[in-house]
């Protein structure tokens, strides 16, 4: 089927549009282990989304009841930063007020849908970044805006292509999830219990307490080279237009390799600003905010926002070590 004879759709029209609603903090029986309470928090680049911070109890669901999403809806961060974060529920889930969601009527494959709204995420996200004030997308503007869809039976096509190699990503981030817990493991029987090959037993007493000999007590800025970044003025977008370089902010730091960013700078705003180029396998820290303690290693040369502490290794003190630590 030629792409020519795809029609233009408003979201509005591919099914129920719903905002999300958050049941009243104040009463903690709202909240349980039942229904996934999806926030942008939570929505980390997966695609289906099952585990969040938080979860709902029946009376929580029952009290935002129009707001229930079934199985399959798209989900879309529709606010600030955030915006144009997408996924889809895996069961019966409520969003809170930042997010839109999409529950497809019988002429849309939900799957489909999905990977159209990535597709227009930019343009979600450049609503965001063109204004001064925290701009939020609301229902009606949401529901405004356009995909282009095949026939029914060709999306299904589309979609099963493309979610064959999501199921791939998934199963390659479980995998890396495993091998992660085992370093993790391994890290600690050798560097914090000191029951590594090779030991011999032989204990010093120091300040943390019983340290093996021959080791020695140092504070991280003595053992790493240390440094944070800083922030472009936004008031010269020719900062961040047809930028190459990674810049990177604590909600982007999700404890693995960062390899794209939701901005990018040019070098002229590096030499404008106190952002600073910061090798690769350089281990990143959040310092402060809502994302404070994220972590999280640059893949290649990249630079940071003020609220990041960066660790720069070095042939002595690799990055895997300050990393696990």
């Amino acid at each position: 089927m030629s792409v020519r004879s795809w029609k233009t759709i408003k979201i509005g029209e591919l099914g129920r549009v719903v905002t999300g609603k958050t049941p009243t903090t104040q009463d903690l029986n709202n909240f349980g282990n039942t229904y996934p309470f999806i926030t942008p928090r939570d929505m980390t680049g997966q695609k289906k989304i099952s585990n969040t911070e938080r979860f709902l109890s029946e009376k929580g669901m029952l009290s935002v009841k129009n707001c229930l999403l079934p199985p399959d809806a798209i989900c879309v961060s529709c606010i600030g930063s955030d915006m144009g974060k997408v996924v889809m529920t895996t069961q019966n889930s409520v969003t809170n007020q930042q997010l839109n969601s999409i529950i497809c009527n019988t002429s849309f494959d939900p799957n489909f849908v999905y990977y159209a709204i990535i597709k227009i995420s930019d343009e979600l996200r450049n609503t965001a970044h063109h204004s001064t004030a925290v701009p939020i997308l609301n229902k009606t503007a949401f529901s405004n805006f356009k995909i282009g869809a095949p026939d029914l039976p060709t999306q299904t096509r589309i979609a099963a292509i493309l979610s064959a190699l999501d199921d791939k990503i998934e199963l390659n981030r479980r995998t890396n999830a495993t091998l992660e817990a085992i370093a993790q493991a391994i890290f600690k029987e050798w560097f914090v219990d000191f029951r590594f090959p090779g030991a011999t037993g032989e204990m010093k007493d120091s300040e943390l307490g019983p340290i093996p000999r021959g080791w020695r007590i140092g504070k991280l800025g003595e053992i790493y080279q240390t440094t944070s970044g800083g922030t472009p003025n936004r008031t010269h977008p020719e900062y961040y237009q047809d930028g190459n370089t990674n810049w990177i902010k604590s909600k982007e730091l999700t404890g693995s390799f960062v390899t794209e960013t939701e901005e990018k700078i040019t070098e002229q705003a590096v030499k404008k600003s106190s952002a600073k180029i910061l090798p690769a396998y350089s281990v990143l820290i959040a310092m402060y905010g809502a994302n404070v303690g994220n972590y999280g290693i640059t893949s290649m040369e990249s630079t940071c926002n003020q609220a990041i502490c960066a660790f720069i290794p070095s042939e002595q003190y690799p990055y895997s070590f300050i990393y696990h630590f």
